[in-house]
């Protein structure tokens, strides 16, 4: 199975990150975790799961400005 790759990251509001990333054939979704540490172990982590295979866009909100964030994804298939 192909892996997905961000293309993208727009950040225009302070408290706002726009993830952009491309396509992958024959999945059931993708995950995206972002954190505040680069190990993604001990930090601020969260998780979100996106079903909808065509959607190659998702804005995370409610984010501390000031803060650094690491942003990865995956495709998933059950």
């Amino acid at each position: 199975m192909a892996t997905a790759k961000i293309k993208k990251l727009l950040s225009k509001k302070s408290k706002s990150l726009t993830i952009i990333w491309k396509k992958v054939k024959k999945i059931s979704g993708y995950q995206i975790q972002f954190s505040t540490k680069k190990s993604f172990k001990k930090a601020l982590t969260k998780t979100k799961k996106i079903k909808n295979t065509k959607t190659t866009r998702y804005t995370i909100k409610k984010l501390k400005s000031g803060k650094k964030y690491f942003v990865r994804i995956r495709a998933y298939k059950n």
